[in-house]
Formats: structure tokens, C-alpha cells, sequence
């Protein structure tokens, strides 16, 4: 699906952000301009540090629109998370009491810049 939206192509930073999602267990950060599908990057991400058997820690997602961050968060809740693994998606809000105990539980974490 993802080849097919990409018109079966990928982009020279596509092909390095994603051999480096599926094969690297480090820390990534993809920084580049809008458009070169930073977002699907992250949704391939997701899935796979959740399915490792240790700990997998926390990834932070940082919208540039709240409608954004809202849109996303939606999104990867139905299509990411099943009701028996556990995971939460968490939005913040700006209340700094109500984020502390959000960034707490959560295990994706978004907010907007």
C-alpha cells in the first residue's frame, strides 16, 4: 500500500529513514521538509518498537498544527492500537499537571510545536 502511494517509488531520504526504522534498534530523527512522508515513517516505526520484548521506551510525535497532532492521534488510536496490547496514545495539552501524568502512561506521546 504504501509503495502504491508513493507511485512505487521511494525518495532518496524515504529509503534511508525507512531501512534505518526497519533494521537499526537506535533512536531516529527525521527532520526534512513537508512531503517527503516523515508521518508514514513514524507509522512504521510505531509498530515495531512496540513488538520488541524489552522495554521499548517512548516516541514523541511533534505536529506543527494542533488540528494536525488531533488528526494524527485519531488516526494511529484505530489503526495502531489493539485493545489487548497495552500501548496508549497520548495527546498533550498544555496543562502542565495533566501532561505529567499523560507523558507518564503514554507510549506514543504528541504534541504540537
Amino acid at each position: 500500500m504504501l509503495i502504491s502511494l508513493l507511485n512505487g517509488r521511494f525518495s532518496k531520504i524515504q529509503t534511508q529513514a525507512l531501512k534505518s526504522l526497519l533494521d537499526i534498534d537506535k533512536n531516529i530523527f527525521i527532520g526534512a521538509p513537508t512531503g517527503i512522508w516523515k508521518t508514514v515513517c513514524a507509522g512504521f516505526a510505531l509498530p515495531r518498537q512496540w513488538s520488541k520484548d524489552e522495554e521499548p521506551g517512548r516516541a514523541v510525535y511533534i505536529g506543527r498544527f494542533q488540528e494536525l497532532v488531533d488528526k494524527r492521534c485519531a488516526d494511529w488510536k484505530s489503526r495502531l492500537i489493539k485493545n489487548e496490547d497495552g500501548k496508549e496514545i497520548v495527546k498533550l495539552t498544555g496543562e502542565t499537571s495533566t501532561e505529567l501524568k499523560l507523558l507518564k502512561r503514554g507510549d506514543q506521546i504528541l504534541a504540537a510545536q
